[in-house]
């Protein structure tokens, strides 16, 4: 981990914005966020691919009409901050990768509560696709908290090497206050087949089994907090065993998080119909803000 990295203000970032209230919540957000004096902010509207006839000139006008309000919130809860507008065409979670690539943004700042389709409802809204396919670090808004982030929780499994935990910390301490002085680090363990072993071991031995599952990973995330610790980050490790889904939300309950954020392992296709993902179950239950990181090499074709 770079020590410089650590609570560097953000210099760009991409907004995406149906002009919904959810919409709204993800631009007060991004005015909170620790900026950069030089930062820039993306303002983007995507719409329909194809649009003509007699409703095309009034669509235009009235999403140019939006933008132009939304973007002068921004400007006036963050005074100085260069703010640019823009209205694309094309799928939702296409355009908004797309755009977060080629602007070079750092963060892309989502509502979760948005417009949503029945195609969305079935295939997932555009915030969810966003995250699933898109490479940049997504930031999705559910508070209508205002304030700067201060009680951020880094949440890992057994699947995170050292090198995607510091990425994650890395990650929160740029999104939360640079007067934010604590940091939790939940590692979720799992063991391994349990359902199967409940029945094939008896109840002594299970037992046995699961709280030796839990102490290798106490002792991998006391290596964690040592390492981090050497770079001048004092964190606080917490070891629960159990559903990923269900500990990480039940702990961002307990301890009054106002900031989770997490990795995806990049699993699509047939892959995530079956297993799921953590991350997006996490982010339609959380009772705070929800910030998601992609592995380092994920990379996603537009179309």
């Amino acid at each position: 981990m770079d020590d410089s990295s650590l609570r560097r203000p953000l210099k760009t970032l991409l907004v995406g914005t149906d002009f919904s209230p959810g919409a709204a919540q993800a631009i007060e957000r991004a005015a909170t966020l620790p900026l950069d004096a030089d930062a820039t902010v993306h303002l983007v509207h995507v719409l329909p691919e194809r649009i003509g006839g007699v409703v095309e000139s009034p669509l235009l006008d009235e999403a140019t009409k939006n933008l132009d309000q939304a973007a002068a919130l921004i400007t006036e809860l963050a005074p100085g901050i260069r703010v640019v507008p823009a209205l694309v065409h094309g799928a939702p979670h296409a355009a908004i990768v797309r755009e977060a690539r080629e602007r070079n943004a750092e963060l892309v700042v989502l509502g979760r509560h948005g417009k949503h389709s029945l195609r969305e409802r079935l295939l997932g809204t555009t915030t969810e696709r966003v995250v699933r396919h898109g490479e940049v670090p997504s930031l999705v808004v559910s508070s209508k908290r205002a304030e700067p982030y201060r009680e951020p929780m880094v949440a890992s499994d057994p699947d995170d090497d050292l090198r995607n935990i510091e990425g994650l910390v890395d990650l929160a301490s740029r999104l939360s206050s640079p007067d934010s002085t604590r940091l939790l680090l939940l590692h979720v363990a799992q063991v391994p087949f349990e359902r199967r072993l409940r029945h094939t071991l008896g109840p002594d031995e299970f037992l046995a089994f699961r709280e030796e599952c839990k102490a290798q990973m106490l002792a991998s995330a006391r290596k964690v907090a040592a390492h981090l610790d050497a770079h001048g980050l004092r964190v606080r490790s917490l070891v629960r065993s159990g559903d990923p889904r269900q500990v990480i939300v039940r702990e961002a309950k307990r301890r009054y998080v106002d900031l989770l954020v997490l990795g995806t392992h990049g699993r699509t296709g047939v892959a995530h119909a079956l297993l799921g993902s953590v991350a997006e179950w996490v982010m339609r239950n959380a009772p705070c803000d929800v910030a998601v990181q992609r592995p380092r090499d994920f990379h996603y074709e537009a179309p």
